[in-house]
């Protein structure tokens, strides 16, 4: 059974990967576009958290039980693991592991670690949506 586009319903050649070749429709995501947003989304969630705080994200609302909610608020750096809300000097970095040099750059850098995770985030979109556009050119051109 052939392959069909869910936008025009024109059947599709077998090399036809990303672009619908009859009406341009984007078939697949690249899987950088995958990640990039990903890493967005979770970098824009660590933010939000560490600036709303998170005795402030209504855990004893009661809807969830006290002794619980409590628990998640006294170890929140722990449960969300990110080294932003919990603090690059906290991350075991100068335990012997890391050489000393890198570690003190890795903790004196942080903030532009976490900005680089942003803009590698919007990188792999940004590579992503180039991929597509130029596949849908492609498929104009022939």
């Amino acid at each position: 059974m052939a392959r069909r586009c869910p936008e025009c319903y024109a059947e599709l050649p077998d090399d036809a990967i990303w672009v619908c070749p009859t009406c341009g429709y984007t078939l697949r995501m690249p899987g950088s576009a995958k990640a990039g947003i990903v890493f967005m989304l979770v970098g824009l969630a660590l933010l939000g958290v560490f600036v709303y705080g998170p005795e402030n994200l209504g855990l004893n609302s009661g809807v969830i039980p006290t002794e619980l909610a409590n628990l998640t608020i006294a170890n929140f750096p722990l449960l969300v693991v990110g080294a932003f809300v919990y603090g690059p000097e906290n991350l075991g970095l100068n335990s012997g592991v890391v050489p000393t040099e890198l570690a003190n750059l890795t903790i004196a850098n942080f903030p532009l670690l976490v900005v680089g995770a942003f803009a590698l985030g919007a990188f792999l979109a940004a590579a992503a949506a180039l991929k597509i556009r130029s596949e849908q050119a492609r498929v104009a051109a022939a």
